[in-house]
Formats: structure tokens, sequence, C-alpha cells
């Protein structure tokens, strides 16, 4: 994850279906959870994240909770 000339690593930790299709979209809404290291939680905005494979990818997350760790992340797909 790149934030503004530094990078943080997160972690996938869940990848859910969320609802149907829409009629007339093919494509079944998803969402992805993320956890990244604390102390600090990172405010909701379009993120630039490098993956090996993937390449790079502008999501858009938000915080959904924490725990002992760090914090939790939120992408959702419509």
């Amino acid at each position: 994850l790149g934030t503004g000339g530094s990078s943080l690593p997160l972690v996938l930790t869940e990848a859910k279906a969320a609802g149907a299709a829409r009629p007339g979209v093919s494509r079944t809404p998803f969402g992805l959870t993320f956890r990244g290291p604390g102390p600090q939680v990172l405010p909701q905005a379009i993120y630039r994240l490098e993956h090996p494979v993937l390449g790079v990818l502008e999501i858009f997350l938000v915080p959904v909770g924490r725990d002992g760790d760090g914090f939790f992340y939120q992408a959702v797909f419509n």
C-alpha cells in the first residue's frame, strides 16, 4: 500500500460476496477485507496497492475495525 511516498504492508484477510448481481450486470458484488499494522489508522481514501502478480491497483479503502495487531480496512466492489 502506497501512502504518499511511504509504504505499508496489508494482508488480505477475507474476500466474500456482498449480495446478488443486479439485473443486467454479470459480476456479483464482493468485498475485500485487509489488515494493516497499527498504531495509527489510515483515513478512508483511494490508495495505491502494489501486488507482485496483479500489479498496481488503486482502491478506495475504509477503516472498519481494529484488534491488538492493527486495523482492518474494507473495499467493496459493486
